[in-house]
């Protein structure tokens, strides 16, 4: 833990460096856009991984990139934490359900 001072000091020095493999480009979206359903669409897979035998795959569409798979994953359960309050859409299974 840090004081808010020294939290300060520290982000204005970070810098992200992408990772061409694995980042094609970077971009900021409000946390709270994870929960509507504006943007928002989903598929279903079958995966014999999952307990259910199936995943469910998120996509956002944004003006500068889509946000999908794992990532939105993440940032749904996130917002819904963050904000405790559920999707506006059907959240469906999740590798670790």
């Amino acid at each position: 833990v840090c004081e808010a001072s020294d939290a300060a000091a520290a982000s204005a020095a970070w810098h992200a460096k992408l990772c061409a493999d694995e980042v094609e480009h970077l971009f900021s979206v409000p946390l709270r856009r994870f929960l509507s359903a504006q943007g928002h669409r989903s598929q279903q897979y079958a995966w014999s991984g999952a307990p259910s035998g199936k995943v469910t795959l998120h996509f956002f569409d944004d003006p500068n990139g889509m946000v999908w798979g794992l990532t939105a994953a993440v940032l749904i359960r996130l917002a819904e934490v963050a904000f405790n309050t559920p999707a506006e859409f059907a959240v469906g299974d999740h590798i670790s359900s």
